[in-house]
């Protein structure tokens, strides 16, 4: 993981149970998809979440988004790192800039 977070540099923000979530375009992605495939034979995907919502609760953040088409959602703990702090940072700015425009979150 440390390699795919030197490869991705700013534009990586964490890291959550099966996911690498970062921010930027796709071939910074494709990049760690190739790697991953190459070093370690691991298949993996680009997915970006388009449609979501972010929620402050008690002891952290749910995060709500469409995948495949179903709705779901992650719960991050409340930032007590600076990386998470970039990421709430980041969808939050994101979803004032989806009022705008469309964007999203690979």
């Amino acid at each position: 993981m440390d390699e795919c977070k030197r490869m991705l540099g700013d534009d990586f923000l964490f890291i959550w149970v099966d996911a690498i979530y970062i921010k930027g375009d796709t071939d910074r992605a494709k990049e760690v998809v190739k790697y991953f495939k190459d070093e370690h034979n691991l298949e993996s995907s680009i997915n970006r979440l388009e449609e979501f919502e972010v929620e402050l609760r008690k002891n952290y953040y749910r995060v709500r988004y469409i995948k495949d088409n179903e709705k779901t959602f992650m719960d991050v703990p409340t930032p007590e790192q600076s990386e998470k702090t970039d990421l709430m940072n980041y969808l939050l700015t994101i979803k004032r800039e989806q009022s705008a425009s469309p964007k999203g979150l690979l």
